[in-house]
């Protein structure tokens, strides 16, 4: 096997056999302009942070084959150049259609202008993620497509999004008081147990500061370590006692300073815990414990001779500890060596395997050579190409130098000699042009070019260079111009700022997104260092990074530096270059990219706050979060729950919570991974003495598209102690409340028999004017009899009469009973309300005509029916009859009068029962108030106050509603509304 040093001295000839192979197609000034110019953007096209594809349309624009990719794109789809060059980008990326990118292609490839496609999630290529493209064609045809990676940026916002809502609801949903106040002390957010416990709404608390809730005293204390919070930019736990409301609170308060992105202190984050009745407990607790005391001391003074004895022991446990420790920690290094060297090996030969394909890849015959001190020559190594020069495989031509000269025309030879022995003396760089014989017979000129490589222990020489067939070199040189183009343009499409500076750090050259990134113009950078657009702390921090990179001539590798843009904003770029060398190998500065990760960076820092934050919230609620997939494995679990349960790894679920060997019956996992939404649980934690939580479970899927759920576990303790106590009060409130249900119908029927009770006069008339009727038919019947003089004809015309008038006493008296009964349930028929307002006049009309009121009744016409209880809107219409006839009776007006109408509105959708008076008006103090239960303007004894309280609730039940006008001194008109029956 080779030695490793001999692997790599392999390796080093290797490279420098194709060393500076582009210089060898450099001949005038004007060649080597273009070859730097094409090295340039060649290096710029692989090193720029955007991902470049270019692309060939074939078959007319159906289709577009790769051409070209640079590295970014290598790492971030996870392909490589050599794999996907020539394939089809249908074939290769499926779901480009969709998507719309192929159609952009198209279009750029038909049009030629330029097009962005807007950032699109990529699903089905080789990595999945969220991609930003913009597209152009070059003037060859081909089609370009530069594109960058904001999968982290979009994924970011997302988490962050979502990070903020579970937040937001683990504030809501705790019993503590969170609050959080500015430097002033102002409250900016409060959480609902905060506004339940001061009694306020949050609009009410947000923008006021201690002194508006608190004594003098009380606010002063708690400012002054609000303030101290601020000041040491720590957190601190600390006990409060704070009146409030004549009571006295003790509060365990964890509060934490807030800071912005540079790291000022904006304000503070308080969570606040009432540990007044525990406090109380642990007063009572502690008067007995005075004696558990002197039991403890006891058994601490003979712990104490047990706890020396497991010193010793832990001390020799400590010594074989370290010595087991330091023997794994040799065993370690000997391992990770041995797999460093293995690694290495397999890298050595990978790259030489890759080196081997690219000269065999290289238009011309790379060759080495050994020039022995005697002068003679012999070729060491060949590419496939000497089949082509010499009509034989390479092994064939090592050894035999003299098949050089015999190829070459004669005329030629001696100047071939001359060159190369020139060359060998000086030990320079040998470029010749000469003419040889190819194996098909024809003549051909040829490009030779060669470098020193090392010398060995007896003076020899070893070279290494290229022999390129000028067709063959003006064909690269057209190329290459080609290639520099595509370069250039990609270059200065990219999002990036690419340059270049010479050895001491001054631009020498400047292109790309540098006027978009810092504001400046191309001719405002060069000339100046990156030292010229940062301040003095982070250009000194940046300068050391620089001169360590310079010194060892090493790329330069994701150095972050902050920079002032002209507008005098900071910006965060992420530099990365490589070294530049001249043609003989002198260092000669870098050339490099710059990309903006300001937003990035922000982006990290939010993250990080809000996951403090909750951290922090977390812990001083008793809340705790889990992260569990499908398999009941747990995901992530946070350091409160690490703190009491342990190391979660290679545990279920159910084992870690609760020590069972299955799923928990009624799990909550698994009903929302079924159900895919949100579902609440509650269970009791055995490990916690039995302590409830209430479970959120939130199904989401992660990146790889598989299911997880989130659970949030909210101490509930509390509630359910305030449960209990609710329970009780409400069971004694439902007993309150059906002795007050029967009290409140005693009472509307009471109102019924007061309203029906002032009409009892009128009653009275309508039931005496029939039976007058009866005793007058009655009289004349008998006195016809006495006189001898009764005729059967008459009593047959009479005796319908009476027959009519007790009828009509019936009536009545069954409408007063129906009227006068206790209202328990409803009965909801279809019915006319013209019939109700003609039903109930049968009782009241002599009232009216006995007070001499006048009247009025306009009923409508072929009104729709209504679905009502109609013995409770004849109640409603009694109330408003009632309220009219003392209204007008107080105004003494000449005439009086009240007026009943019907009629619809809405388009027939509504039917209104409208009493109009004439009467005093309501006056305006009590209109608001006039609806309310027990409210009356009557004198005492003349009513309860539940008449229009009573006829607004009814008018509810039926879906209406009940308005009124009045104008004081005027008169009033009530309007009950009910909706048409359906």
């Amino acid at each position: 096997m080779k030695s490793k040093n001999r692997i790599k001295e392999e390796f080093a000839a290797l490279r420098l056999r194709i060393a500076d192979l582009g210089s060898a197609k450099r001949r005038s000034e004007k060649d080597e302009a273009l070859s730097a110019s094409e090295a340039r953007y060649k290096e710029l096209f692989n090193n720029i942070g955007s991902c470049a594809v270019i692309f060939e349309a074939v078959d007319d624009g159906r289709d577009f084959v790769f051409k070209d990719i640079n590295k970014s794109t290598e790492r971030l789809e996870k392909v490589r150049r050599k794999d996907i060059i020539g394939k089809s980008v249908t074939a290769v990326f499926p779901d480009i259609k969709e998507i719309g990118l192929f159609e952009v292609l198209q279009e750029v490839w038909m049009t030629g202008n330029s097009a962005e496609h807007p950032t699109a999630y990529y699903s089905e290529g080789t990595v999945a993620g969220w991609k930003d493209n913009y597209v152009y064609r070059l003037p060859s045809g081909e089609i370009v497509v530069v594109y960058d990676d904001v999968t982290e940026q979009k994924r970011a916002e997302e988490d962050t999004k979502a990070l903020s809502l579970t937040l937001e609801k683990i504030i809501e949903g705790t019993l503590d008081l969170i609050f959080v106040k500015d430097t002033a002390g102002r409250y900016i957010m409060v959480n609902l147990a905060c506004a339940d416990f001061f009694e306020l709404s949050k609009e009410e608390i947000i923008g006021g500061d201690d002194a508006d809730l608190f004594s003098p005293e009380t606010a002063r204390s708690l400012m002054e370590t609000d303030l101290r919070v601020m000041r040491s930019g720590k957190t601190e736990v600390l006990e409060e006692k704070v009146e409030y409301n004549g009571e006295e609170h003790i509060f365990i308060s964890t509060k934490s300073p807030n800071f912005d992105g540079e790291g000022k202190v904006t304000g503070i984050t308080c969570v606040m815990r009432d540990i007044t009745d525990r406090e109380k407990a642990k007063s009572d607790v502690q008067e007995g414990g005075e004696e558990l005391r002197e039991e403890r001391e006891k058994l601490q003074e003979k712990s104490e001779s047990l706890r020396e004895e497991s010193e010793k022991l832990q001390e020799k446990s400590k010594k074989l500890q370290k010595e087991s420790e330091k023997l794994q920690g040799e065993r370690t290094k000997f391992l990770e060596e041995s797999e460093r060297l293995s690694r290495e090996s397999e890298k050595l030969r990978e790259e030489k395997e890759n080196i081997k394909k690219v000269i065999d890849a290289v238009p011309g015959l790379v060759y080495e050579i050994y020039a022995a001190p005697n002068g003679e020559m012999k070729w060491m190594f060949l590419n496939n190409m000497a089949e082509e020069f010499f009509g034989m495989a390479p092994e064939e031509v090592i050894g035999d130098f003299r098949l050089v000269f015999e190829k070459v025309v004669p005329e030629d030879q001696e100047a071939l000699r001359n060159s190369i022995a020139d060359a060998v003396r000086k030990r320079v760089m040998w470029e010749h042009e000469c003419r040889y014989i190819a194996p098909d017979g024809s003549t051909r000129g040829v490009y030779c070019k060669g470098n020193f490589v090392r010398e060995d222990n007896s003076g020899g020489t070893v070279w290494a260079g290229v022999i390129i067939d000028n067709t063959v070199k003006k064909n690269t040189e057209k190329e290459l111009k080609n290639i520099t183009d595509r370069f250039r343009d990609i270059a200065l499409t990219s999002g990036d700022w690419i340059w270049e500076i010479e050895r001491e750090g001054k631009f020498t050259y400047v292109a790309g997104n540098v006027k978009q990134i810092l504001g400046y113009g191309p001719e405002e950078i060069l000339g100046k260092t990156p030292f010229d657009f940062m301040t003095s702390d982070e250009a000194a921090r940046t300068l050391v990074a620089f001169k360590a990179f310079r010194e060892q001539k090493k790329p330069i590798k994701d150095l972050e530096n902050w920079n002032i843009a002209k507008n005098g904003e900071k910006v965060l770029l992420v530099t990365n270059g490589t070294a530049t060398f001249d043609d003989n190998g002198t260092f000669t500065g870098y050339r490099g990219v710059n990309k903006d990760i300001t937003l990035k960076r922000k982006t990290e820092r939010e993250m990080r706050r809000l996951q403090k934050q909750m951290e922090y919230i977390l812990g001083a609620t008793k809340t705790g979060l889990d992260i569990i997939d499908g398999e009941f494995n747990i995901i992530y679990i946070d350091p409160e729950w690490e703190k009491t349960y342990g190391e979660p790894a290679g545990r279920k679920c159910y084992e870690y919570f609760d020590d069972r060997k299955e799923p928990c019956p009624e799990c909550g996992m698994l009903k929302a991974l079924s159900a895919k939404k949100v579902v609440v649980t509650e269970k009791n934690l055995p490990k916690e003495g039995m302590r409830p939580v209430q479970i959120t479970s939130i199904p989401y899927r992660d990146d790889d598209g598989k299911w997880r759920v989130a659970e949030v576990r909210v101490d509930i303790s509390e509630i359910k102690k305030a449960r209990s106590e609710i329970t009780t009060i409400q069971s004694k409130f439902e007993g309150d409340k059906e002795k007050l249900t029967e009290s409140m119908t005693q009472l509307v029927q009471a109102e019924k028999m007061i309203a029906l009770g002032e009409l009892t006069a009128g009653i009275a008339h309508e039931l005496n004017q029939p039976l007058n009727i009866i005793k007058i038919i009655a009289q004349m019947m008998q006195r016809n009899i006495e006189k001898g003089d009764f005729s059967v004809a008459d009593a047959k015309n009479d005796l319908p009469e009476i027959v009519n008038q007790v009828n009509r006493m019936a009536e009545i008296i069954k409408h007063m009973r129906v009227f006068t009964r206790s209202t328990v349930g409803t009965d909801m028929v279809e019915s006319d309300i013209n019939v109700v307002v003609h039903d109930l006049l049968t009782l009241l009309s002599q009232q009216y005509r006995d007070h001499n009121i006048e009247l009025v009744v306009t009923l409508g016409e072929h009104l729709p029916l209504v679905k009502i209880d109609q013995i409770r809107v004849e109640q409603v219409l009694l109330n408003l009859l009632n309220n009219a006839m003392q209204a007008v009776e107080a105004a003494a007006k000449s005439p009086k009068k009240i007026e009943i109408k019907t009629y619809t509105k809405e388009d027939n959708k509504k039917i209104v029962m409208e009493v109009i008076d004439n009467g005093i008006g309501v006056p305006d103090e009590v209109k608001t108030k006039i609806v309310q239960p027990f409210f009356t303007t009557k004198e005492p004894g003349k009513g309860t106050g539940l008449g229009l309280s009573v006829s607004n609730k009814i008018a509810e039940e039926h879906g209406g509603n009940l308005e009124f006008t009045s104008v004081q001194g005027e008169g009033t008109a009530f309007r009950l509304v009910l909706p048409v029956a359906a």
